[in-house]
């Protein structure tokens, strides 16, 4: 039998390797500051209580909804509110949060022991029979959540008692418990689920959890507003601040601005995904009295998905020149600076969790399709288009996806291909990412694994079962052999074996060519010296709110 004691899965043996390696290679610049993590969200001695902590987004959020807790502005906001199973610590190792304990009396069940004397924010104790209820209804195909390819092998979950959760896998899943640590294992009250059902998360509705913080109010485009939850079950790590404000502030200098003058508390992730700033940006705040700018290394990618669904892009030959056509290293340099570093693949060495030898091996044979226009344009003249067409590109109007649409419009005209930026807005933009329109040829965007795992990248991008309405295979790319390779990773327990198979996955997918890589990103989170406690990993869905607090003057 397996307990929480020994680690949650083999996912968690080696995960601690990637921040050492990641962190120990990076410089920091001067006026960036130490990010070790901070071992509790406890306040100092000299730590105020109370107050308002206002963070500033680029973009609102989509739904704050744990189903649909998939882009950047939504995850920065909902994880104050809602608490999964089990998350990751600061080394990204996985932890219990609503769980106590659990054992896995078969290879395919599960039996979870939950936490006594938890309360939702509505006052309701936590019970089992919530947690059936937000596992099925991620599982549900009517939520169409981007979390469920996570549940491909999920059976069934019964609550055995009030305090007991059964679940059963239709075959041994690797990442089972990974999975539960993402919003996927969110749980919210079972009478909630039943009288909102897809409407939770909307701002007439809201979202109740048992997190550190309470939903309050959302002014759609202006603010969302969080309450301390004075009740919170955690005693040793109590929430401090009394409310913590999300202000939407589009335009980037606006924004900035809004920090230097002090009508903001914290920038978060500027230069990473979706609520960035620009390299030059970031380095104004460096400069701002009084603000302290965080900096770490991520998992973060910025790319053009390739929909090889559509003529003529089912040509292998026609996405490797595009690929050659486009010069990575000075896309790099131009728009991400130091920010960025060139990616080959979406698993690329911050990735390389455990087994590092043998994704070394597989990464220094991979093809690197290095930028050769001569080379473009003889790949293109043996393909099914040797005279070039004109494709449609699908971006919003934030600079950096704006600005990576333009470099790869004008890459690919040196080869005959004429690109057609089609700008669209925030929320028609997230139907093209999630399956709801695959009607494009190319879709620029930014990404960060689901979880610190090679398969965090792979499964949910490229796994032909995420093509579907919800999921986030944007390229549309289907490989029965890449499938496969996939899922027999996932059944694995044999580390160098399950390596060896995302590894062969990866090199086929790379052969395939459905994407062009600009690079990683680096990740920023400016503060007020006047706030401590949050200290930035790259963990995704790490709660900013949960650890701040004001220090006495």
């Amino acid at each position: 039998m397996a307990r929480l004691t020994q680690r949650v899965g083999i996912i968690i043996v080696l995960v601690l390797t990637l921040v050492l390696s990641a962190c120990s290679s990076t410089e920091k610049p001067s006026g960036t500051a130490d990010v070790t993590p901070s071992p509790t969200n406890q306040g100092s001695a000299a730590s105020e209580q109370g107050g308002k902590f206002r963070v500033g987004l680029s973009n609102d959020a989509r739904l704050l909804d744990p189903a649909h807790t998939y882009d950047s502005a939504t995850i920065v906001v909902e994880v104050n509110i809602v608490e999964s199973l089990f998350h990751f610590d600061d080394n990204l190792s996985l932890q219990p949060v609503l769980v106590e304990s659990f054992e896995q009396p078969e290879p395919t069940v599960y039996e979870y022991k939950l936490r006594k004397g938890v309360t939702f924010h509505d006052g309701t104790e936590l019970k089992a029979t919530d947690v059936v209820a937000s596992l099925n209804r991620i599982k549900n195909p009517k939520t169409a959540s981007e979390f469920n390819y996570m549940f491909k092998n999920f059976k069934s979950a019964e609550a055995l008692d009030d305090y007991t959760v059964k679940v059963v896998l239709s075959t041994p899943d690797t990442l089972w418990n990974t999975y539960l640590a993402t919003p996927a294992g969110g749980v919210l009250p079972e009478a909630f689920i039943n009288k909102y059902g897809n409407d939770i998360g909307k701002p007439d509705v809201g979202v109740i959890g048992t997190g550190p913080y309470k939903f309050e109010s959302w002014k759609t485009g202006s603010q969302i507003t969080l309450a301390k939850n004075a009740q919170y079950w955690d005693a040793e790590n109590p929430p401090h601040m009394d409310q913590v404000v999300f202000r939407v502030i589009p335009d980037d200098n606006t924004r900035v601005s809004a920090m230097q003058s002090g009508e903001l508390d914290a920038l978060h992730n500027p230069g990473g995904n979706s609520i960035g700033l620009s390299t030059e940006l970031v380095g104004k705040v460096k400069q701002f009295k009084n603000v302290t700018v965080q900096q770490a290394e991520t998992f973060n990618y910025d790319w053009v998905a390739i929909n090889v669904s559509r003529k003529p892009l089912d040509d292998r030959n026609v996405r490797v020149a595009i690929n050659q056509a486009f010069p990575q290293k000075q896309a790099v340099e131009k728009l991400l600076g130091e920010a960025g570093t060139p990616a080959k693949d979406f698993i690329s060495p911050t990735l390389w969790t455990f087994e590092k030898d043998v994704f070394q091996q597989s990464f220094d044979k991979l093809p690197s399709y290095e930028y050769n226009l001569e080379e473009a344009k003889k790949t293109l003249a043996s393909s099914s288009s040797p005279d070039g067409f004109t494709a449609t590109l699908i971006t919003d109007n934030r600079p950096s996806r704006l600005n990576l649409a333009e470099a790869f419009s004008s890459s690919l005209r040196e080869i005959g291909i004429k690109v057609e930026i089609k700008q669209v807005s925030i929320d028609e933009y997230y139907t093209y990412l999630f399956g709801q329109n695959r009607d494009y040829d190319f879709i620029v965007g930014g990404w960060a694994p689901d979880f610190p795992d090679p398969a965090g990248n792979l499964e949910p991008l490229f796994w032909s079962g995420n093509i579907t309405n919800g999921g986030s295979n944007r390229s549309s790319y289907s490989n029965p052999e890449f499938d496969k390779l996939l899922e027999q990773s996932n059944q694995e327990q044999d580390l160098k074996k399950r390596a060896e198979l995302l590894a062969s996955a990866n090199e086929i997918l790379v052969n395939d060519a459905p994407y062009v890589l600009l690079g990683r990103r680096v990740a920023y989170f400016a503060i007020r010296d006047e706030f401590a406690g949050y200290k930035l990993t790259p963990d995704l869905y790490d709660p900013i709110a949960a650890r701040i607090y004001r220090v006495s003057k």
